[in-house]
C-alpha cells in the first residue's frame, strides 16, 4: 500500500481514514478537496488543476483523499489501493453539515450547492464511481476496500494499526 485513493461522499469519513493511514504508514496525505480551492474559496481552473494533479500523481507514495468523478480514471492508473467509503447517506450528510456549518464565509459562497451534492452523491454519483472502479480493477491491478459503515471503518483502521505497529 503505497498509493492509496480514498473516495466517497462528502462527510463519509475519507479525511479521517486518510489521516489515520498517513499517521500509521508515514505515507503523505493529500486532501484534494482543499487543494482544489484557492484561499478566497474559488475553484482552481481545470487546466491548472490538471497540472497540479499530474505532479501529485507522479510521486511514489501518496494517500489521495477526495477524488472527484471527473479525475477518477487518471488517479486509478497510479493507485495500488482504492478505499471506497460509502456509509449511510443521512449519516454522511449530517457529518458534512456539522463540519461545514461553522465555516460561514465558505458556506455562503458555495456550500448551498454542496448540500445538494452531499445529499445526492449516493444515488447519482456513486453508481458511476463504482462502475469506473470495477471496470478498471483488473486493468490496473489495484486492491479495493469497501467500507459501508462506521463499524467497518473502525474495524479496518484497527486492523491497519495492528499491521503497522507489529
Amino acid at each position: 500500500m503505497e498509493r492509496v485513493l480514498v473516495i466517497g461522499p462528502l462527510g463519509a469519513g475519507k479525511t479521517t481514514i486518510s489521516r489515520k493511514l498517513s499517521e500509521l504508514s508515514g505515507i503523505p496525505h493529500i486532501e484534494l478537496d482543499k487543494l482544489r480551492l484557492r484561499k478566497n474559496g474559488d475553484a482552481i481552473p481545470a487546466e491548472e488543476w490538471k497540472k497540479i494533479e499530474e505532479e501529485l500523481l507522479a510521486q511514489d507514495r501518496w494517500i489521495f483523499d477526495g477524488a472527484g468523478v471527473a479525475d477518477l480514471a487518471e488517479q486509478l492508473v497510479r493507485a495500488d489501493t482504492v478505499i471506497v467509503v460509502h456509509t449511510a447517506r443521512h449519516r454522511s450528510f449530517f457529518q458534512f453539515v456539522k463540519r461545514e456549518f461553522f465555516n460561514w464565509e465558505q458556506w455562503i459562497k458555495w456550500r448551498w450547492r454542496a448540500l445538494w451534492v452531499a445529499w445526492s452523491f449516493a444515488s447519482l454519483a456513486m453508481p458511476r464511481v463504482w462502475a469506473i472502479v470495477e471496470v478498471n480493477r483488473e486493468k490496473y491491478g489495484y486492491k479495493i476496500v469497501h467500507l459501508a459503515s462506521h463499524d467497518m471503518i473502525a474495524g479496518y483502521l484497527e486492523r491497519i494499526e495492528k499491521e503497522y505497529t507489529r
